[in-house]
């Protein structure tokens, strides 16, 4: 490792922590408007259209994925990493779904039991995509890190 990839680095931006995280919701998207719909087909029917659905979905990922990098922003910071793998953080990345959808489906006006639901389920896809996904727990690798690991990458397929 060379010495300039151990000096610690200032965090990323929060603008590009954000663009990611919504580039990240983008992949979510469908499956929560997916569950939502199901769930509002098999289980509630609360007459709300499939388009309603869908944009609710969009609008919920949007709030939920800005809620998430202003959650982890001071984890980031503390740490230096941007990837800081803090147990708080993680905690707190799983409670922050709750919030948000249920802020986002109270406002579909489709009663309290379409919300309760509504944000159950999203929750859940959420904690899946977090746990398996992105495991916040787990300190990642520092920008040095990823930069030697392009350049090896670089390296062996030059030699091929």
């Amino acid at each position: 490792m060379t010495e300039a990839s151990k000096r610690p680095r200032a965090p990323i931006d929060l603008s590009t922590a954000l663009i990611g995280h919504l580039m990240t919701g983008v992949l979510k998207w469908p499956v929560v408007a997916a569950s939502l719909v199901a769930l509002d087909r098999w289980a509630l029917d609360s007459g709300l259209t499939t388009e309603t659905l869908l944009w609710a979905a969009a609008l919920g990922v949007a709030v939920c994925e800005v809620l998430m990098t202003l959650v982890q922003r001071p984890f980031v910071v503390k740490h230096q990493h941007p990837d800081p793998g803090d147990p708080l953080m993680t905690s707190l990345l799983l409670v922050a779904p709750v919030l948000a959808w249920a802020g986002v489906l109270s406002l579909s006006d489709a009663g309290r039991s379409w919300t309760l639901w509504g944000t159950a389920t999203a929750t859940l896809v959420y904690a899946v995509f977090t746990v398996v996904l992105e495991k916040p727990w787990k300190q990642g690798d520092t920008r040095g890190d990823v930069a030697e690991k392009w350049q090896e990458t670089k390296d062996m397929t030059r030699d091929l």
